[in-house]
């Protein structure tokens, strides 16, 4: 049976389930173990962070079996999982039978960012998102049983599996729609939707394009691909930060926005009163439905709500998922509720009532030998054949209050105890947590590529060098196809899947903020030198805050350290320090020397809840913050200021630039050629559906200058 994982949010799932950065190097067939004895409800689990997918059995709650394999996306059919090596742009059958791991194929060469899997008993489809070609594979072998092609749909925003297993492709740009039959037969829709932010969502045995920012909902015909009809969502039930969700049993959606919950029928067009869900934050996950049931992830407050949509007053649990929720991705399959954190060994099963069975996915690797750099492997291995291409020199991995707005260890038993990160609660310390060891499939043999993205010191991951960014400071929207970078506001919540980048100003006070900041820390806000005024940082107008003491930067410490708590907890991986640059028009009242020591503070402190941190301009500064603990930086306009490389000199390819000038574009694509993202915004940093609205990117290599990467209409309504 399919999972819902695969069927209920496909495009979402393969980012949001395995994320693709901080990924760990691995070819070959992994030893073959015992089948274990499965029930049906059983879930491959991804862990990108170390590598490696984890077989849950749901109705025991035990793991079954761990395989180590590099993994930045997945899928699952059966027992059988399908992985993604997006950096080598292979995929690998792992055999649930017999564990074992296939040799990794290259289905569509020079597919890499945007490559995905679907699968069916018969067939796996291919899918290159970014470019819109389309390979079909024997589930087995995975050898090819159509060559790579084109589909009409283009670079496509939302991937889908039908009822009939059918895969169809949508690209909410153009409103391009391509469905593709297991024999490989194709039917093209071109403009079958015109929505710019929609995606593409199952509901029951229809599918659709849910569009919270636009309010409408396109349905399409089963059998012949074209528009049915289309639906108004209802106001309450939607808007530009919406998670949607479709249901497995009917033809409904299911939204989750400020901290409610609504089931839409499409049939009847009607969405009920939302359900209040008491306590939860801003920041809701799309809603999956198993048993009756509603289960919906707050990534803020760390709870999943269980809600049962016929009692539309009722909240059945308020869950506590140990550990918080703030990058769990929640899987439907077979009644249950899998719940899997793809950055930590972090896992479980959510039962309809509420209640939580935990368990950690494997256990950690024995320490290796005084003077050696790796540790022994688990188990003998059998190496495989390498890759059929290699991976291009662009796509290797890597070398007091705030404004309104250690590892695990095994015991001598031969268990895994999971020691708490936080303080004891009152009253004692927290009871450790101990599961049995599991057993593991290691996966060795062929070259294996540097993971620089992790760090040798433990430092948190930085994002993959090249990859596909958006800026979206200004306002967050469903990201566009093949993103997988995103810097966001400290207001605004992370996009589960993708690398989420936090954006703060730790140098400034926001206009909205002020009146707060005066009232509570005037002594924190730098004035002149006849001490009568606020010191302004004139091109924003914003007032500057006060570095240049070792107490004032502490304090600040103790403020601006809760929004980077409250970042982490919102499921961001990085922090973006903006305006470190500032010191240089304080009229010489702070110094790079006091704004490096904030800076060391500011990055220590992010440290403690595993987030990295973005240098942002501040050229002069780049050598010494680098020593800090940056991991790495976004800078503005080093194409139009021609400081590219000296960018490069410091942080090599760990480097994003914005530009808001085409010619600024033009000149940091040639000195990129790849190597480090590079985009272009509106000054404004707009949303799409703005007149002002602009993203642009470099283009492939042989096809000129840059053009948009996905154009976004204006949006109309049937």
């Amino acid at each position: 049976m399919e999972t819902s994982v695969v069927r209920a949010v496909a495009w979402a799932v393969t980012g949001a389930a395995c994320v693709g950065w901080a990924v760990v190097a691995g070819s070959g067939n992994g030893y073959p173990i015992s089948a274990p004895r499965l029930s049906s409800g059983a879930a491959w689990l991804p862990t990108s962070a170390t590598g490696g997918l984890t077989l849950l059995d749901g109705s025991t709650a035990r793991v079954a079996a761990h395989v180590h394999v590099r993994v930045t996306s997945m899928v699952q059919h059966d027992h059988d999982a399908y992985v993604v090596d997006a950096v080598t742009g292979t995929v690998r059958h792992v055999d649930g039978a017999t564990m074992r791991v296939g040799p990794a194929i290259a289905p569509l060469p020079g597919a890499r960012k945007g490559l995905r899997v679907l699968a069916t008993s018969t067939v796996v489809y291919a899918i290159d998102m970014v470019s819109g070609r389309v390979a079909l594979l024997d589930p087995s072998s995975l050898a090819t049983r159509r060559a790579p092609w084109t589909s009409a749909a283009g670079a496509s925003t939302g991937a889908a599996l039908d009822r009939d297993g059918r895969l169809w492709l949508f690209d909410a740009a153009t409103g391009n729609l391509s469905v593709v039959t297991p024999s490989g037969e194709t039917s093209e829709h071109r403009e079958a939707a015109r929505s710019g932010t929609g995606t593409l969502v199952p509901a029951g045995d229809r599918l659709v394009v849910a569009d919270g920012f636009a309010r409408k909902v396109t349905i399409f015909d089963h059998e012949s691909g074209r528009v049915d009809r289309w639906v108004p969502l209802d106001p309450r039930a939607a808007g530009a930060r919406a998670a949607i969700g479709g249901s497995s049993t009917a033809t409904r959606l299911l939204v989750a926005t400020d901290g409610k919950v609504s089931v839409c029928d499409l049939d009847r067009s009607s969405c009920t009163t939302p359900i209040t869900l008491d306590g939860a934050g801003p920041s809701l996950g799309a809603p999956v439905e198993a048993a009756g049931r509603l289960f919906v992830p707050d990534y803020t407050g760390g709870d999943v709500f269980v809600v049962d949509p016929e009692d539309r007053t009722a909240v059945v649990a308020r869950t506590k998922i140990p550990g918080g929720a703030a990058r769990l991705t929640l899987i439907a399959k077979d009644g249950l509720v899998f719940f899997n954190d793809p950055m930590s060994d972090r896992a479980g099963v959510i039962r309809p009532d509420g209640t939580v069975r935990s368990i950690r996915k494997y256990a950690p690797p024995p320490p290796a030998a005084p003077g050696s750099t790796t540790a022994p492997s688990p188990i003998p291995v059998t190496p495989s054949a390498p890759a059929p291409t290699a991976s291009p020199a662009w796509a290797r991995p890597s070398p007091g209050g705030s404004p309104p707005t250690p590892g695990p260890s095994a015991n001598a038993a031969g268990d895994v105890t999971a020691r708490p990160r936080t303080p004891a609660p009152p009253g004692g310390p927290a009871p450790a947590t101990t599961v049995p060891v599991i057993p593991t499939v290691a996966v060795t043999g062929g070259p294996q590529p540097d993971d620089a993205s992790r760090d040798p010191r433990g430092r948190p991951p930085r994002p993959v060098p090249g990859a596909m960014f958006d800026y979206q400071i200004g306002g967050g929207y469903p990201p566009g196809p093949g993103i997988e970078v995103v810097s966001r506001d400290r207001a605004d919540g992370a996009v589960i899947g993708l690398y989420n980048i936090c954006y703060i100003d730790a140098f400034q006070v926001r206009r909205a903020e002020n009146d707060w900041w005066q009232e509570r820390h005037d002594d924190l806000l730098l004035r002149d030198r006849s001490g009568s005024r606020y010191l302004v940082d004139r091109p924003w107008g914003m007032p500057m805050l006060d570095v240049s003491t070792e107490e004032k930067r502490r304090a600040l410490v103790g403020i601006v350290g809760e929004w980077i708590d409250r970042c982490a907890g919102n499921g961001f991986q990085a922090v973006e320090i903006d305006n470190m640059d500032s010191y240089e028009r304080s009229d010489g009242q702070l110094s790079a020397d006091s704004v490096v020591a904030y800076l060391e503070l500011l990055i220590a402190r992010a440290g403690e809840v595993d987030l990295a941190v973005a240098q942002t301009n501040a050229l002069g500064l780049g050598k010494r913050v680098k020593e800090a603990g940056a991991r790495f930086a976004i800078v503005e306009e080093c194409g139009r200021y021609d400081e590219c490389a000296d960018y490069e000199a410091i942080y090599g390819d760990d480097l994003i630039d914005v530009e808001y000038q085409q010619a600024g574009l033009n000149a940091a694509c040639d000195v990129s050629d790849g190597r480090f993202s590079v985009v272009l915004r509106d000054i404004d940093v707009s949303v799409p559906g703005s007149p002002a609205y602009v993203y642009r990117t470099c283009p492939p290599r042989s096809q000129g200058r840059p053009s948009v990467s996905w154009p976004l209409d204006p949006i109309t309504w049937p």
